[in-house]
């Protein structure tokens, strides 16, 4: 059996998705700008964004989604797949920080059995 690469673009989902339609603010860690693109879905693991302007997988951002009556989630996110010749074009945003109160926010947000693969 061959080990999984946690950079390969078809790895295996860990957590359940759920699909919503709201911005996200994607900032550059370093403080050199933002941008505001639309969120297609989020999981305790990471969140897809619609964009037609697309960064190499590897790149990293402090990610701000609001979630209705759960808050507003911050995380440091990386960029670990590019959908450019799908029917929806975005990238696959890996969560590599993410605190306790985001990750509850998170889950509340998912509902119970959010989790599939994480305890």
């Amino acid at each position: 059996m061959q080990a999984l690469d946690p950079t390969q673009s078809d790895r295996i989902r860990l957590a359940r998705r759920r699909s919503v339609e709201t911005d996200i603010v994607l900032r550059d860690p370093e403080g050199y700008g933002e941008v505001k693109l639309r969120c297609r879905d989020v999981s305790v693991t990471g969140v897809f964004v619609r964009s037609l302007a697309c960064v190499a997988p590897g790149v990293e951002f402090d990610c701000v989604i609001p979630l209705d009556d759960h808050g507003v989630v911050e995380a440091r996110g990386r960029v670990t797949r590019v959908a450019m010749d799908t029917r929806e074009a975005g990238m696959g945003i890996e969560f590599t920080t993410l605190c306790r109160e985001a990750r509850e926010r998170l889950l509340a947000f998912m509902g119970a059995d959010a989790a599939l693969a994480l305890a």
